[in-house]
């Protein structure tokens, strides 16, 4: 799989971030049912309009997740800073297997830079233990595989993964319903950011996500 990289200048025409909402149904519904009633005792009436639950934090008109994969090391020098110096926060999925505490690489991170970036609000999430294909492997070794990088993450940062990222974007059904247990989501669908995006590409981007409401995702590896 090609690496996708994006520039530090291209960060400036992505201009909304934020995380959605997970809301219980339930109490979603008492909520609701308690404004209903408070309406008929004081005698004001609630127009359709006049109470929804807002699809994305903020009410915002789309969202758009920046994620990074494989864990480089100028994802913790160059990106992690660049999206807190715009008061933003990504999504960095890693294979365990390749943490510089494994392996002598230093194009890679530590546990203790990605330790850092958790605290500081980033997402660590799971990316594979050893960024197995799932169509390459049997499906008890793609399990430990997921639930050995989970436990390292949770260890070393502090915090269990609640998304996914499939290894080489291998969507295996088999493998999918392994990969989706106890999370809130797995990555599907992605926009990959390189070398040939251009910021009039991400404008029309931005742009359609914004008049259809949409989620975007973004994908990428490093900056440089």
């Amino acid at each position: 799989m090609k690496s996708a990289h994006i520039s530090i200048e291209m960060l400036n025409h992505i201009p909304y971030f934020c995380i959605v909402n997970i809301i219980n149904s339930n109490i979603m519904k008492k909520f609701l049912f308690y404004l209903f009633t408070l309406g008929l005792f004081s005698n004001y009436a609630f127009s359709s309009d006049s109470i929804y639950v807002a699809r994305y934090k903020g009410d915002k008109a789309c969202a758009i997740s920046y994620t990074f994969d494989d864990g480089l090391a100028e994802q913790y020098t160059l990106a992690a800073p660049q999206l807190e110096k715009r008061g933003f926060r990504g999504t960095f999925c890693v294979n365990g297997a390749k943490v510089n505490k494994h392996i002598t690489d230093t194009t890679r991170v530590t546990w203790t830079q990605l330790k850092e970036m958790s605290d500081k609000g980033h997402e660590i999430t799971n990316h594979g233990w050893a960024h197995k294909n799932f169509s390459r492997f049997p499906l008890e070794e793609i399990r430990e595989d997921i639930v050995k990088n989970d436990s390292a993450i949770l260890a070393n940062t502090g915090v269990m993964p609640r998304t996914f990222f499939y290894p080489n974007n291998n969507k295996k059904e088999e493998g999918k319903r392994i990969a989706v247990q106890n999370r809130v989501g797995t990555r599907t669908k992605q926009r990959s950011i390189g070398r040939k995006s251009t910021p009039r590409d991400l404008e029309k981007w931005v742009a359609t996500l914004i008049a259809t409401n949409d989620w975007g995702v973004g994908m990428t590896h490093g900056l440089t």
